[in-house]
């Protein structure tokens, strides 16, 4: 995958699950449950957070068992049809505590090395590339917006 060109993922930051799904509702995107520093504890993926299963009462479940504790929600759209390998690869490189598979076998083809994370990024201790811009972002990578 590596010769496919990177990744870029442009993370956004919410304080609840409710606002996520109304910013990224018709998007293809992964998103991480991390602690107040941003340490992820889930990673999870998506078609679309406006879909049925997140307009349903999901999301709403997420904001209450979130309520009071200061963790937080990071969102990236991903490229069309790379959704689950992508959350499949975060899963296998940081290994968050809440994630039951995929922490023991890795999942994804994709190498870690292959994200350049930007933004709001979660503070990833292995999957990380660049973050913030602190690496120029090359020509081909794909920009997920």
């Amino acid at each position: 995958m590596s010769g496919e060109g990177e990744i870029l993922l442009i993370w956004h930051r919410f304080d609840r699950m409710t606002k996520a799904c109304k910013e990224f509702h018709a998007s293809e995107c992964v998103y991480v449950i991390a602690d107040p520093k941003g340490i992820p504890l889930y990673i999870g993926s998506s078609q679309a957070l406006g879909d049925r299963r997140y307009r349903g009462g999901t999301a709403s479940s997420f904001d209450a068992a979130l309520h009071g504790s200061g963790n937080l929600i990071f969102v990236s759209k991903v490229p069309s049809g790379r959704c689950a390998v992508i959350e499949k690869a975060l899963i296998w490189a940081e290994r968050p505590e809440y994630n039951k598979q995929g922490k023991i076998i890795p999942l994804s083809s994709l190498e870690t090395a292959t994200f350049i994370h930007q933004r709001d990024v979660p503070a990833f201790s292995r999957a990380a590339v660049s973050v913030s811009g602190a690496v120029p972002v090359r020509d081909n990578a794909e920009e997920v917006q």
